[in-house]
């Protein structure tokens, strides 16, 4: 297999090759299941007058969600909008910017007081979990999701704890297969919840009212919360 380790070109020789990089939705090659989302992820770092420390937040806007997820006295910002709004808000100085984030997420957090500079990413749906008979793909090599609800990052992590418990106790070509049959539920549910999800917010329809309607009243029952949090941390298992 031929391989870049370091920058230089490598011949390398493995019994089991793991895929774990899949890249930006735009770069990568149709999949089994494949969704254009037309929405645009906004990245940056920005700052709060009143931070709450080690506490992530996500609201779901009329275009998409927008998430703040803790990072020492930052914050990593990921809001998701249209692709023309996303060139309308990278198009703003940094005072205009934050005047309009503040506007979006609210002032829980005080006034936004500084933000990085801003990128911007497509978004869509890429997955198809197939490998080879000495090959495996995880994480994002396996499924490119959009972010909602960081569903992404945890179907990876659960994929490599998984795939490393498995080769754990025989690391041969011949436990690949168990590991498919393994991840194949919680993929498909991670996969179809997110989903769904993605496509009632990024369009204004009675559905995205019911929705947003029903995580409040989710969020007021503490069993129901739990289950959904457990659920979304962990997978169905």
């Amino acid at each position: 297999m031929a391989a870049t380790v370091f920058g230089a070109a490598r011949e390398l020789n493995a019994a089991i090759v793991v895929q774990a990089e899949g890249g930006l939705f735009s770069d990568q090659r149709g999949r089994a299941e494949r969704r254009d989302y037309r929405q645009t992820a906004l990245i940056a770092q920005v700052r709060a007058s009143a931070p709450i420390g080690h506490r992530a937040y996500e609201r779901f806007t009329d275009q998409g969600p927008l998430a703040l997820l803790p990072l020492g006295d930052e914050y990593s910002l990921v809001w998701c909008v249209r692709p023309d709004t996303a060139q309308a808000l990278l198009a703003l100085d940094d005072a205009a910017f934050l005047e309009q984030l503040g506007l979006a997420f609210g002032n829980r957090l005080g006034r936004f007081t500084h933000a990085s500079a801003r990128v911007a990413y497509p978004l869509g749906l890429n997955a198809d979990a197939r490998g080879s008979r000495r090959s495996v793909a995880i994480g994002n090599a396996a499924q490119t999701l959009h972010p909602v609800a960081g569903q992404g990052l945890n179907l990876g992590l659960r994929d490599a704890a998984v795939l490393a418990r498995v080769l754990a106790r025989d690391a041969t070509p011949a436990r690949l297969g168990e590991f498919s049959a393994l991840r194949r539920q919680d993929r498909a549910l991670t996969v179809c919840m997110t989903d769904t999800l993605a496509r009632v917010f990024a369009n204004e329809t009675p559905a995205q009212a019911l929705l947003g309607i029903s995580l409040g009243l989710i969020d007021m029952v503490t069993p129901a919360r739990n289950l959904l949090a457990e659920l979304m941390m962990f997978g169905r298992r």
